[in-house]
């Protein structure tokens, strides 16, 4: 069951984002929904007909279960319902697996933001083991 929270579910936001400064940042203007405290997604209006995805993890022992895919579709039925037009999500360029996660969901990549993070880190961000260097920005329509 997914459900919104004030209570931050920590460690699994700091799966997919390492920044705890940005987390801190993003949480307080956004809405936070937990599956069954095994999964995370956080939901952030962009403009009155965008909006997006800011953080999205599922815990480690339960990887390659669909709970991603359910947090997703959340996501989706949670824009349309509150009829937004797109829905946004931005990745490291290095994350072939989320990459290819939202591609299979409909999303296309609409802008590469070079650099991104060799300026906005002081240390490396990593993705399946490999740098971030450029932010990836994918929509897609509802």
């Amino acid at each position: 069951m997914i459900k919104q929270t004030t209570n931050y579910p920590w460690a699994l936001l700091l799966r997919a984002d390492p920044d705890k400064k940005m987390i801190e940042q993003y949480i307080t203007t956004s809405k936070c929904f937990v599956l069954d405290q095994l999964g995370v997604i956080v939901l952030q209006q962009v403009t009155p007909t965008i909006l997006e995805i800011k953080n999205i993890a599922v815990d480690a022992a339960h990887e390659q279960m669909g709970y991603g895919k359910q947090l997703l579709q959340f996501a989706i039925d949670f824009a349309k319902e509150h009829h937004y037009e797109q829905l946004d999500v931005r990745t490291g360029n290095s994350s072939i697996s989320q990459l290819a996660f939202y591609q299979k969901a409909g999303f296309r990549i609409v802008e590469i933001i070079p650099d991104y993070f060799t300026t906005h880190y002081e240390e490396p961000i990593y993705e399946d083991g490999i740098p971030c260097i450029d932010q990836l920005r994918l929509s897609t329509m509802l």
